[in-house]
C-alpha cells in the first residue's frame, strides 16, 4: 500500500510537471483504480477456478478409495 500510494504521488506530480493541467492527476487516478480493480478481479477469479479444482481433485480421491 505504502508503494501504490508514494507512486500516484509521484505520477500525480509528473502529469502536472509535463503540462497537462490539474485535472490530469485525477484522470491517471481514475485510470488506475479501474486497473487495479481488473487486477483484483483476475485475482479473484484465478483464486476461484483453483479451488474448484483442489475440491474436485479431493472427491475424486475420497470417491477412488
Amino acid at each position: 500500500m505504502n508503494i501504490a500510494n508514494s507512486l500516484g504521488a509521484a505520477l500525480g506530480g509528473l502529469v502536472i510537471a509535463q503540462g497537462l493541467g490539474y485535472l490530469a492527476p485525477f484522470w491517471l487516478g481514475a485510470s488506475l483504480g479501474v486497473v487495479g480493480c481488473v487486477m483484483a478481479a483476475a485475482g479473484f477469479a484465478a483464486d476461484n477456478r483453483s479451488a474448484r479444482t483442489a475440491k474436485a481433485h479431493s472427491q475424486e480421491t475420497a470417491n477412488a478409495a
